[in-house]
């Protein structure tokens, strides 16, 4: 059953159970699929419990409302989206070994998205939690990537430091999704989540 404001500041007495059941549960999912790398990597594990809420910030938005632009702010919540599976889809190369290289500029980094594009552009965010999931339990944590980034602040990254590169990062960007989709009155989303 999905949380809701009791309109006194408060939730339902149904929503107040365990709130933390789902992200005890993802946990210890991740943990065993990414075999011990969550207990080694304290920020990873951040990314790994969150389970669905990466899933569930973007999901049940039909293509028009994921492309719809709020006045005065620079993305949609596709753009967004599409930015933050960019940079998944760079990290699990690198961690693959891949020696690909860093955007060039900023702009490089928030891929164009058509209309009708919405479906694809979150299948692949959402694939990519996993698929960094996997290409990083493949290696030690403080292992240093191989061949390492061409890019001075990036230079000395281990496996540890992509996974918390990039749950800092979605973590930023999941966010302008939620405030997004509160502006739009789009939150919370079909399956539910808090609402404060």
């Amino acid at each position: 059953m999905p949380e809701q404001d009791d309109g006194r500041g408060g939730l339902t007495p149904a929503a107040t159970a365990d709130p933390f059941a789902p992200s005890r549960a993802a946990l210890a999912g991740a943990e065993a699929r990414v075999g011990g790398i969550v207990d080694r990597a304290p920020v990873g594990t951040a990314v790994a419990a969150a389970g669905d809420h990466p899933r569930a910030e973007a999901a049940g938005l039909t293509d028009t409302d994921a492309m719809r632009r709020v006045a005065g702010l620079p993305h949609s919540i596709a753009d967004i989206v599409a930015h933050l599976a960019y940079w998944q889809d760079w990290f699990i190369a690198r961690c693959e070994g891949r020696d690909v290289a860093i955007a060039e500029t900023a702009a490089h980094g928030w891929p164009e998205v058509a209309r009708g594009d919405w479906p694809v552009v979150l299948a692949r965010f959402v694939g990519g939690l996993d698929r960094l999931a996997d290409a990083v339990a493949l290696h030690e944590p403080d292992a240093p990537l191989d061949p390492p980034i061409a890019f001075p602040r990036l230079a000395d990254y281990s496996y540890r430091d992509v996974w918390e590169h990039v749950a800092q990062h979605n973590a930023h960007h999941l966010g302008q999704v939620v405030v997004l989709r509160q502006i739009l009155g789009e939150w919370p989303p079909p399956a539910g989540s808090y609402t404060w």
